[in-house]
């Protein structure tokens, strides 16, 4: 769309509110291999975001004053993907349970899945990825939308309007889409 708009006589300027951002970490949940380990995916989750931001655990009361005590991995623990993909988020339940079942979970599992005394690394249960993300997100009617903006030289908005509405009557797009 934006790129037919740039094509319009009288129209310049055209920039759109869907482009390129910032860098932005993708985690997407293997409900599978959660299952697998006995995992889910609101706990694990859950659990990133704990460490990750830090969470209030208690709180130190001090003359008259109440202190927060937040818990959290160092920034420099989690600084690259790698990192955040070796952050531990759980132990699978089978290996609290029966020997055939710990021997069972050691099969499906790959190397550096499970730690030492059984604890499933983010990697494990999900792609942990880095991607860009929108340069804004913003909605219509509760629906997410991109905002095209651009300037006109030369032409009326009456006309810019009527050209506009020609010009996309020519593109196609995917269902829930308008």
């Amino acid at each position: 769309v934006e790129a037919v708009i740039a094509e319009l006589d009288g129209v310049a300027d055209v920039r759109s509110s869907a482009g390129q951002g910032y860098p932005e970490i993708r985690i997407v949940f293997d409900r599978e291999r959660l299952s697998a380990y006995g995992l889910d995916v609101r706990s694990v989750a859950n659990v990133v975001r704990s460490k990750v931001q830090g969470s209030v655990v208690t709180d130190i009361r001090e003359d008259q004053r109440s202190i927060d005590v937040e818990l959290a991995v160092r920034d420099a623990d989690v600084s690259t993907v790698e990192e955040l993909r070796r952050l531990v988020v759980g132990v699978p339940r089978a290996l609290s349970g029966a020997a055939e079942s710990t021997s069972m979970l050691e099969s499906m599992t790959a190397p550096g899945d499970v730690l030492g005394q059984g604890q499933v690394v983010l990697g494990a249960v999900a792609d942990v990825g880095e991607e860009s993300g929108p340069a804004e997100i913003r909605h219509v009617d509760g629906q997410r939308a991109a905002v095209l903006t651009a300037t006109t030289s030369m032409i009326d908005i009456a006309g810019a309007g009527r050209r506009l509405e020609e010009a996309l009557g020519s593109v196609s797009v995917e269902d829930g889409q308008a």
